[in-house]
């Protein structure tokens, strides 16, 4: 799920900006701490890691950045460790739908 049917990478066909402004959008107030691993979760359904890790670089690097680098690694080191529950992971779709996001593979979860 990490590219679109023709093989092209979702972030290369969407843009860093795209992905970036979704999360900006669908969390404007910034991600809540119990956000941070369902959030990775849901982004490496569709993105890769090296993907994931430029988004969180470019939100991260701009103005207004909802988490630090620190909080990231954090995330990162808890995905490794506990996978979200359903619920978590329907509740940060569900904010990125609502910005836009794409959600194939999410239907069992709506």
């Amino acid at each position: 799920m990490n590219e679109y049917p023709d093989g092209t990478p979702v972030v290369r066909r969407l843009g860093l900006g795209s992905v970036v402004e979704w999360l900006r959008r669908g969390y404007a107030d910034g991600v809540p701490a119990q956000d941070y691993v369902p959030l990775l979760e849901v982004l490496h359904r569709k993105l890769t890691d090296a993907e994931v890790d430029a988004v969180t670089r470019a939100l991260i690097e701009s103005e207004g950045a909802p988490f630090t680098a620190a909080d990231i690694a954090e995330a990162t080191r808890q995905r490794v460790l506990e996978h979200p529950g359903d619920e978590d992971i329907h509740r940060v779709a569900a904010r990125l739908a609502g910005a836009g996001w794409p959600l194939e593979g999410f239907d069992h979860l709506m």
